[in-house]
């Protein structure tokens, strides 16, 4: 039942693909300047969206409960395609929490302050500068 639940939650929140995908690419471009084998010691931050263990350890957890088969390692983080079915799996989920808390679709601004601060980053005051990094590599 669980499962079923999650799926429905993430399918009622499917954002507009051409935002989302320019939403991600301008997160890879604040993040790493679009290097896939970009490395970040101080974080333990790894490729083109600088993805660090904590979140890949959310996005298998959040496809268990899904009954999805998908498990990555950090090491899949240096590959761009492996690090945008991450990015997607965990903003989405997230993304459906913020639309249960506050009514709203979330857009470009929680989707990249969620992928920087975890599932309530749309609402910490730290990701507020990040948001503006984001914002000025999109393109309008």
């Amino acid at each position: 039942m669980l499962q079923i639940l999650l799926m429905l939650s993430m399918m009622l929140i499917t954002p507009p693909v051409d935002e989302f995908r320019a939403t991600y690419r301008a997160v890879c471009m604040a993040e790493s300047e679009g290097d896939p084998s970009a490395f970040r010691q101080s974080e333990w931050a790894a490729g083109i969206a600088q993805i660090r263990p904590i979140y890949v350890a959310d996005c298998n957890r959040i496809c268990a409960l899904a009954g999805d088969p998908r498990r990555w390692t950090l090491q899949d983080c240096y590959c761009p395609a492996k690090s945008y079915e991450m990015y997607t799996i965990y903003v989405i989920f997230w993304g459906c929490r913020y639309c249960r808390l506050t009514g709203h679709a979330p857009g470009p601004q929680q989707w990249a302050r969620i992928h920087n601060g975890g599932y309530n980053g749309w609402k910490k005051r730290s990701t507020l500068g990040y948001w503006a990094k984001v914002r000025a590599r999109m393109k309008p």
